[in-house]
């Protein structure tokens, strides 16, 4: 214990030491430090030559951005309602767990619903049975009694003909009865009064005149006779018309009309039965469908944003959201001054503020064609989230490439100067600084771009140049300083190790 104690002072003792001898060596004469780079701010000389850091001119990629900000939110968000009202009976679900497609979220009490499945089944069944039967009527409307009808019917046309056949013959036969009577009543008066003229000329007895007096009598009794069988014949045979007139109508009635309203009525009665029947059936499909609403299923697969149900509590509002993270957008507003240089496709890089420095990758998947009222254009930006790294409703920075420059000599920002609207940097020939003036490109603040005025591998001045003029000499510490750094870290690792191994000897 006490060997490694001495080890361990020893050891400081000699780091201690080190770094005196170091301090000595960085005196120049008078007192004036010399060798290392000086603070920001300072003239760093020894004698008179300036002590500078450099780097080499060399080829590599710049690009200058615009960042805008905005939130991450998910692509994909559900806002999953229910389709008809009632209790909750079981919740499957809550906030922040992982729900595929098809996953049941919640159900509710159906027992009011298959009860009224069970209404609208019998309704249907009832249905049915009225459109057979109104099926069957319509097949009997015009069967085999109507046929029996519509034949008698034409029987009676047939003897109403029949008997204004009849009717005629007997007008003929009265009228030809009426002929004979009237001959026979002129030769009975003519007989008559010939008779009364030889009477009166004492030429014909009384009797005999008597005789043709009776004669004349009955053949005018017998012409009357005529006279009303003869209209007794024509009333009957207007009346056997009037008989064919109403038979015929009968007949149009019964074999024309009749059927046809029959046939009406009993597609009427099959129409009605058949809009009950449908009406039962939508309304057991709808029971059938609230039955199936009563499940609410997720429609995709994602993660629980909102749980708003609870089981026994009457469902509403919106009893669950869900978002898919696995891809996230980021939407921000930019100005006129970039959207015409962006287009759909192009890459993006975003920084998540709360998630350090690490760089996401994106791409834009929509720009709006017309701007805000502020002026500014949506951007869209997916970004795969695989990982669930990115949560909803973090602030983003977005990343567009404004300029870019592929193979270029880039230098730091600082190494160049300007003045007069001049750019120019200081290189390093053999110890002495000669000013270059370059055109410069690209600018992004912490590099920049040259285009001309230097060539690849010149040694160009970063630090000390602001003391220095064409011509001075300089001594490049860039090195020197290096290595200080490299042997300080390695003194400040060795000490920290030395004082962990006294602290862990003490504790034993």
């Amino acid at each position: 214990m006490k060997r490694m104690l001495k080890f361990a002072a020893l050891f400081l003792s000699c780091i201690v030491a080190l770094s005196a001898c170091a301090k000595s060596a960085n005196k120049a004469p008078g007192g004036r430090q010399g060798g290392a780079m000086p603070a920001m701010g300072g003239q760093n000389r020894q004698g008179d030559i300036t002590a500078v850091e450099t780097t080499l001119a060399e080829v590599s990629d710049i690009s200058s951005e615009y960042m805008y900000s905005g939130t991450v939110q998910p692509k994909t968000q559900v806002d999953v309602t229910a389709s008809i009202g009632g209790k909750v009976k079981t919740v499957n679900f809550d906030v922040g767990d992982d729900v595929k497609k098809g996953d049941v979220l919640f159900a509710m009490d159906t027992e009011d619903i298959q009860n009224s499945i069970n209404v609208s089944e019998a309704n249907l069944k009832s249905a049915e049975a009225n459109v057979k039967s109104a099926q069957t009527n319509l097949e009997l409307a015009n069967g085999a009694n109507m046929k029996n009808q519509i034949e008698n019917a034409a029987n009676s046309v047939k003897n109403a003909q029949t008997s204004i056949t009849n009717a005629e013959n007997s007008v003929k036969d009265a009228q030809t009865s009426l002929d004979s009577s009237r001959i026979a009543l002129e030769k009975a008066k003519n007989d008559y009064e010939t008779g009364q003229t030889l009477f009166n000329a004492g030429g014909l007895s009384q009797e005999s005149l008597d005789d043709y007096k009776d004669a004349y009598d009955k053949a005018q009794n017998s012409y009357n006779q005529s006279e009303i069988n003869l209209e007794k014949a024509q009333t009957s045979y207007k009346s056997a018309l009037d008989s064919l007139e109403q038979a015929q109508t009968q007949y149009d009635i019964t074999a024309n009309q009749t059927p046809a309203e029959n046939e009406r009525k009993a597609q009427d009665s099959l129409a009605q039965a058949q809009a009950s029947k449908a009406a039962s059936e939508a309304q057991l499909e709808n029971s059938k469908k609230s039955l199936k609403d009563a499940v609410v299923t997720s429609p995709i697969s994602g993660t629980v944003l909102e749980c708003n149900v609870t089981e026994g509590a009457e469902v509403s509002g919106t009893p669950f959201i869900i978002i898919d993270l696995n891809t996230v957008n980021v939407e921000v507003n930019v100005s006129e001054q970039i959207i015409n240089s962006i287009k759909e496709g192009d890459s993006v890089k975003l920084k998540i503020t709360t998630l350090s420095d690490e760089i996401f990758n994106g791409s834009i998947t929509s720009i709006a064609p017309g701007a805000n009222n502020d002026g500014t254009y949506n951007v869209k930006i997916e970004i795969n989230n695989s990982d669930r790294k990115l949560k909803s409703g973090m602030f983003a920075e977005v990343y567009f490439t404004k300029e870019k420059s592929d193979s270029s000599i880039v230098l730091p920002r600082s190494a160049v100067m300007s003045k007069d609207d001049e750019y120019y940097v200081f290189t390093v020939e053999n110890g002495t600084a000669k000013r270059a003036v370059v055109n410069v490109g690209i600018d992004n603040g912490d590099e920049i771009e040259i285009k001309s005025g230097i060539n690849i591998g010149d040694t160009v001045v970063v630090k000390g140049q602001s003391y220095l003029k064409d011509g001075d000499p300089v001594n490049d510490v860039t090195n020197r300083i290096s290595e200080q750094q490299e042997q300080q870290n390695g003194a400040d690792n060795i000490q920290k190790k030395t004082g962990a191994e006294i602290n862990s000897q003490r504790s034993k």
